[in-house]
């Protein structure tokens, strides 16, 4: 589960003209994004940066009709929900996978279709009274795509929040 949803973020980051880099060693940063453009004038060296946690659920009773969630350590949904400075901010990507590997990819002449979408959400500034795990929503609205990652390395670039 994990290395397809790595896959589609990496087929997404490429899409958007971003270089994907992983930590050697996880600490809860599964992936940094990186964008460097003439626009994101709010960072001296004009590179925005996105630090990733990846999750995924197979659990169809974790998706609703807004969202979709996953489990996240407290110690992991502190440090996401940790207001960000300004050069480096942060968000959660959820993916609602089949159980079924064999219903993960669908393979044609034409191309290959992922099966589902990841969704994100900026958990900066969130508390919960939850102990041990913690669901994180990820609304359904928030479709982790090219366009969605464009709009927030736009957004950091100057300043603003993903």
């Amino acid at each position: 589960m994990e290395q397809l949803q790595l896959s589609y973020l990496r087929a997404i980051a490429a899409a958007a003209g971003c270089i994907v880099s992983q930590p050697e060693i996880d600490d809860g940063i599964d992936v940094d994004i990186r964008q460097r453009h003439h626009s994101h004038t709010a960072i001296s060296d004009n590179t925005a940066r996105l630090e990733v946690q990846l999750k995924s659920t197979a659990n169809a009773a974790r998706q609703s009709a807004d969202h979709v969630s996953a489990q996240m350590r407290r110690d992991r949904f502190e440090y996401y929900a940790a207001p960000a400075p300004l050069s480096v901010h942060k968000i959660v990507v959820v993916m609602r996978q089949p159980t079924d590997p064999a219903h993960w990819t669908f393979v044609r002449p034409k191309g290959l279709t992922l099966h589902y979408a990841s969704y994100w959400v900026n958990l900066s500034g969130q508390t919960s009274a939850a102990s041990g795990l913690i669901a994180v929503k990820a609304p359904l609205t928030q479709v982790f795509d090219d366009i969605a990652l464009c709009g927030m390395m736009e957004r950091i670039g100057k300043g603003g929040a993903p």
